[in-house]
């Protein structure tokens, strides 16, 4: 009976010395079982044998002979446990592993011979098989060998069996219905051992298969994990650089936009006092033209510095607006506050000394326009941005390096 299927799995999915390292890990485990079991009842047959030897209670009886049978599988089970005792499975090489089913094949080999000699000591009494059949039926079943391999302790066996059943059996007839009876057991019992041993086979290369294929499952898991990790961190990356001037690093006007539109909602259409400041570079152009756009982009530079650091210092939220232009908002903060802090920027920004000679001060400078109201919602906003912007031209137009709030126009014009 050819088993190339669970071969043909092994060779293609499963690692072949994974393979041998289960199978001989199996067959430790299920012989280990098998030889303390046969210790302890040839042991038990051991002693029976003695005492009715001793008690002389059939004379016909070869107590000696089955003793010294039993003491042989006593021995050669002990010499296995050792054998399992010494070795690691785990640690032994892909030839070890080769030799340790040679190993077991001598041994379930010695096993099934023992039985076919006990056996045929049993036809002078008895004229029975049992102890063959079992031994047989143990060894094929729970020891997973290839057939090649397996084929040695059934040959032998068998051998041994058909060979000696003549010389111990008088009876013929007797002799016919074992012969007859072997045949049919023997073929039953390879062809189990060889069910068996396939399933066990495809039961190890399914498990390792599952085993294999959760891994990558998990691996694929993780991997999708870290992937969705990885693209959270690029849209956050994504959203702050958005939200952020690529020159100046402060808040630009998309972010200045969010900032007034969560702040609104969370008023949930309630009034509140704010303060708009519009802050402008004076004569930017000309210094460009002047110094160059590098130093325009420093000077852009300090300037934002100098206006989010006061607004972080009052828990305001500042932005550059556009070009050189920046905007301030200030919730909760009164037009007396707005001017304090827009006269804090415009001072901060001339302390930094700057030269400028298109400059009436020969210092580079800002003005800053100032728009207070109470708002509701982010049209007011817009409104009141359009304000402050007119407060700025007209901080322009009265000379520049200054601050001008929205009110000082109406009084100026009346």
């Amino acid at each position: 009976m050819r088993i190339s299927n669970p071969l043909k799995v092994n060779n293609q999915f499963l690692d072949q010395e994974k393979f041998l390292r289960q199978r001989a890990q199996e067959n430790m485990q299920k012989g280990k079982i098998l030889a303390a079991f046969m210790i302890a009842f040839d042991f038990v047959l051991a002693l029976f044998d003695i005492i009715f030897w001793l008690a002389n209670i059939n004379v016909s009886f070869h107590f000696a002979y089955y003793l010294t049978m039993y003491l042989l599988m006593i021995s050669l089970n002990a010499l296995f446990l050792f054998f399992i005792r010494k070795n690691n499975i785990q640690e032994a090489s892909v030839a070890q592993l080769h030799k340790f089913e040679i190993y077991f094949t001598v041994y379930v080999t010695l096993v099934m011979i023992w039985g076919s000699v006990v056996s045929i000591m049993d036809q002078i009494l008895y004229g029975q098989l049992l102890v063959f059949m079992i031994n047989m039926i143990a060894g094929s079943v729970i020891f997973l060998l290839p057939s090649r391999k397996m084929l040695y302790p059934f040959l032998c066996s068998s051998l041994v069996l058909f060979i000696g059943l003549p010389l111990a059996q008088r009876s013929g007839n007797i002799l016919i219905g074992h012969y007859i009876n072997l045949s049919i057991f023997i073929v039953t019992s390879w062809l189990a051992s060889r069910l068996i041993y396939i399933s066990s086979c495809n039961n190890m290369v399914s498990k390792e298969l599952l085993k294999q294929s959760n891994l990558l499952l998990q691996n694929k898991i993780e991997e999708n994990y870290l992937i969705h990790e990885q693209l959270l961190q690029a849209n956050q990356q994504l959203k702050v650089l958005s939200s952020i001037d690529e020159l100046t690093g402060i808040p630009n006007r998309r972010s200045f936009n969010n900032y007034v539109h969560t702040t609104l909602s969370m008023q949930k259409g309630i009034r509140r006092l704010a303060s708009i400041l519009m802050i402008d570079i004076d004569l930017f152009k000309e210094y460009n033209d002047s110094y160059g756009h590098i130093s325009g982009d420093k000077v852009l530079i300090t300037i934002a510095d100098i206006i989010n650091n006061i607004a972080k210092q009052h828990h305001h939220f500042a932005a550059r607006f556009g070009g050189e232009e920046f905007i301030y908002i200030a919730f909760d903060a009164d037009k007396e506050a707005a001017v304090s802090i827009a006269t804090a920027i415009k001072n901060a920004t001339l302390q930094q000394k700057i030269p400028h000679t298109r400059s009436k001060d020969a210092s580079l400078s800002v003005s800053v326009g100032i728009y207070t109201t109470c708002i509701a919602g982010e049209n007011e906003i817009e409104n009141a941005v359009i304000l402050a912007d007119k407060a700025l031209y007209q901080a322009k137009a009265c000379g520049r390096n200054r601050v001008c709030t929205y009110e000082q126009i109406d009084s100026e014009q009346e």
